[in-house]
């Protein structure tokens, strides 16, 4: 590390310590070039089918006693390097992906028959490396420097919405500086496309496990993500030894009226549903999390959330069908300077 490097970091140090609660804190992140970033993620998400009621011409043929139990959880770990800089923003970044892994566990429960299976995978892109810089038109571009291509292209331009010149979790962080006890809104679309990125990933690597089709998985999520409308409002609890404490909350609905057609896309392309087969979906989401970030180093250092989404399926498709599915996620992640 240069001297001058550690010479502005014990003078930011310095100018933390002597922040007062009523002066506006800046909580950008910075960027410099050299700079390695150690980002290592967890999530986990537990649903359940809490009701479900199948009528034909007023009868009953499948009930409550009919339950789905799962969950998906996800450990990640990237590396990020500047390799360039305008001086505010990265302007070329590497992006080492390690130790991917996915773990889920799916049980069935019906009237004389249930099932149950788990089993871990290695999400696409464990142990590959990207490139990311602006062009000479100033668009962002990535180039897989692994050893072979991976993506085809509906999932590429996906997984170039998570990989962005951003420093890590910028968009949770308020682009002003803000006073202790002042609240901000936070732009949520990069929540959405990393849980865009993510879905995908995990569909791919369970695509063809003993029925759980990633095609299908995939296209209903994004479909459902892309309906989602989130609202999102840190505020600086406090500063303690050099941190700045972060409280945020998220909340927001989704609304999908073509159900029919997000299951004819996603499950039954060559199926086409009997003419007049109407179908919605709405749910709620709410999250709430802490955030931690250091302000001698210009970064996050840790986020934790966690979440609940509720949601009701309404459906006619030559049976009657309503059903209520609940989730809980957690989320955790922690950024290390390397």
């Amino acid at each position: 590390m240069r001297l001058p490097v550690i010479a502005s970091i014990c003078l930011l140090a310095a100018s933390a310590a002597r922040i007062s609660l009523g002066d506006p804190v800046d909580l950008s992140p910075r960027v410099q070039v050299g700079q390695r970033l150690e980002v290592t993620t967890q999530a986990v998400l537990t649903g359940a089918l809490d009701d479900l009621l199948v009528t034909v011409e007023g009868e009953e043929v499948m009930g409550p006693e009919f339950g789905v139990e799962l969950s998906f959880r996800t450990e990640r770990t990237r590396v990020e390097e500047v390799l360039s800089s305008d001086g505010r923003d990265a302007t070329a970044k590497r992006v080492d992906f390690i130790e991917q892994e996915l773990e889920t566990d799916f049980t069935s429960e019906q009237p004389g028959r249930s099932k149950a299976r788990d089993g871990a995978f290695d999400l696409p892109v464990d142990d590959r490396s990207y490139l990311i810089r602006l062009d000479e038109e100033g668009d962002v571009a990535l180039e897989d420097v692994s050893e072979e291509g991976l993506f085809d292209d509906d999932l590429a331009d996906e997984f170039l919405e998570e990989l962005t010149l951003a420093a890590p979790f910028a968009d949770l962080l308020p682009s002003d500086p803000v006073s202790v006890g002042e609240p901000f809104e936070f732009e949520t679309g990069g929540c959405t496309a990393g849980m865009l990125a993510e879905v995908s990933q995990g569909a791919a690597a369970v695509d063809g496990w003993e029925g759980m089709e990633g095609h299908a998985l995939a296209t209903g999520a994004r479909w459902i993500l892309n309906e989602v409308e989130l609202e999102g409002t840190g505020t600086l609890r406090e500063i303690e030894e050099g941190v700045a404490i972060i409280d945020y909350a998220m909340s927001g609905q989704f609304d999908v009226d073509d159900l029919v057609d997000m299951i004819e896309t996603a499950d039954r392309p060559d199926d086409p549903a009997p003419e007049g087969a109407t179908g919605t979906l709405s749910g709620l989401a709410t999250f709430k999390g802490v955030g931690r970030f250091d302000l001698a180093a210009g970064h996050l250092i840790e986020l934790e959330f966690e979440g609940e989404v509720s949601a009701r399926m309404d459906l006619s498709l030559g049976a009657e069908a309503m059903a209520e599915f609940a989730a809980t996620i957690t989320y955790q992640a922690a950024l290390t300077a390397l």
